[in-house]
């Protein structure tokens, strides 16, 4: 049980290393697409850790993405949006609820007794969670900041925002899908687990 604990842990830092690399070496963590689309990758080790280890580690992850977009903003911004995401409400609540989320859907996929089952669905709920991830921002940053947004876009905040979702959450959504599960699996098999474990309290 403690041994558990323990790598657990360690593999949570780990993740919060990797996600603090990939924030701040550019295009890697986040992708610069056009100056106002940055692309971003820091919600597969969110998933990754979540799904291992339950909604505790999500929790933990979720806040270590929002503080690490907070801080890019504050230091690195890089796109025309990244100042308004200086505001906590927008840059750390929603990866938090993203996190925590991620977190309790996992736990319920443990109720599938087939290991090929549950794949399927873990692959399929991690394309959820990501469109959701990217409906949280984009709602806070609209109530924040929409009107100033769609000011200078010529069209509605929301619609922009659905354009958003349509492109670069979708294509978020299929990485998760693919890489998750790969992720997923090479780390319980390096492990030696089979299913999903029980998790150390």
């Amino acid at each position: 049980m403690r041994n558990k604990k323990i790598r657990s842990m360690v593999l949570t830092a780990m993740f919060i290393a990797l996600m603090t690399l990939m924030t701040f070496v550019p295009q890697i963590g986040f992708i610069q697409i056009t100056p106002v689309i940055a692309f971003t990758l820091l919600h597969i080790p969110v998933l990754v850790g979540a799904y291992l280890y339950g909604w505790k580690y999500g929790l933990v992850l979720g806040f270590a993405f929002g503080v690490l977009s907070f801080l890019r903003a504050l230091i690195s911004p890089t796109t025309v949006l990244d100042a308004m995401f200086v505001n906590p409400l927008i840059s750390i609540v929603p990866r938090i609820l993203f996190g925590l989320a991620a977190g309790f859907f996992f736990e319920l996929l443990r109720k599938f007794k087939s290991i090929y089952v549950r794949w399927i669905f873990v692959a399929l709920s991690c394309a959820v969670l990501t469109i959701f991830h990217s409906t949280l921002v984009l709602t806070m940053l609209g109530l924040f900041e929409g009107p100033g947004i769609a000011a200078g876009s010529g069209s509605t905040y929301w619609a922009l925002m659905g354009t958003i979702i349509g492109t670069n959450g979708v294509s978020e959504a299929v990485v998760a899908f693919i890489l998750v599960p790969l992720i997923c699996f090479a780390l319980m098999k390096a492990s030696g687990q089979k299913t999903i474990e029980k998790r150390a309290k």
